[in-house]
């Protein structure tokens, strides 16, 4: 197993990514009536600094489909990463649902099918980062580019669809990670490195402001909950245990 070390915020320790962690399981998403949801108004615990991680292997983007989508149901502090092979996009708003950035990627390799890719998006206050396996990708255009105050207002988690729904993801996903702090490049790409998506252990990762980690499929179950109090089982559709494949990152 490969190792690599992590510099916490502070600078002055490291952690090992790789613990004698493992979590071999993944859910596969239909692409057209499937998602993974909390319920709505849930308190996810972060406001204007956040990350968000996800480990996704995608089946066919020839549709846009949702990566994640933190949002309250009538619209506000939303954070979405849809993908596409014609053109991705990351985009968040503010409490009055008022989109102030929107990034376009339209480079294909951004959703290449059939591989795991670790996709991460973060915000310091100031600056929208996206991350394709550890790496930062250089927006092909900015939409909308303006600045934004997001607050920490009620919201759910949704990966595989957007609120309304639609947009459906055609995809497996490992696991989905947020954090109330603006992880540095270095610590992603660490996060990437540090020997698979399936043994990357998260729970060491800036843990005081770590949020929420969710590990997708089992053999019995759907979800395993392993930081933070939110079930995505509680508002999904139509994902069971039957949607569980032993594949992983």
């Amino acid at each position: 197993m490969r190792k690599s070390l992590i510099t916490d915020l502070s600078g002055s320790t490291t952690v090992n990514v790789n613990t004698g962690f493992s979590w071999g399981f993944c859910v596969d998403l239909d692409g057209s009536t499937e998602y993974l949801s909390t319920n709505d108004n849930e308190t996810i615990g972060v406001a204007n600094t956040w990350t968000v991680l996800s480990w996704i292997k995608i089946t066919n983007d020839t549709n846009v489909g949702t990566a994640w989508q933190l949002a309250h149901s009538t619209g506000g502090n939303t954070i979405v990463l849809s993908l596409q092979h014609a053109a991705s996009n990351a985009s968040i708003s503010d409490n009055a649902n008022t989109s102030f950035k929107v990034y376009t990627y339209r480079d294909t390799s951004f959703t290449a099918t059939g591989v795991w890719h670790q996709y991460a998006m973060t915000y310091d206050g100031t600056t929208l980062s996206v991350y394709l396996d550890g790496s930062f990708v250089t927006p092909t255009s900015l939409v909308l580019d303006q600045a934004v105050t997001m607050a920490n207002s009620g919201r759910y988690i949704r990966s595989g669809a957007t609120g309304t729904p639609n947009q459906y993801l055609n995809s497996r996903v490992h696991s989905l990670a947020v954090w109330s702090s603006c992880l540095s490049a270095s610590t992603i790409l660490t996060t990437y490195n540090g020997g698979s998506g399936h043994t990357a252990d998260l729970s060491v990762v800036d843990p005081t402001n770590l949020q929420q980690w969710v590990l997708f499929g089992d053999t019995t179950v759907a979800i395993n909950k392993v930081t933070g109090g939110l079930n995505m089982l509680e508002a999904s559709a139509n994902v069971d245990a039957t949607d569980s494949v032993a594949d992983a990152p």
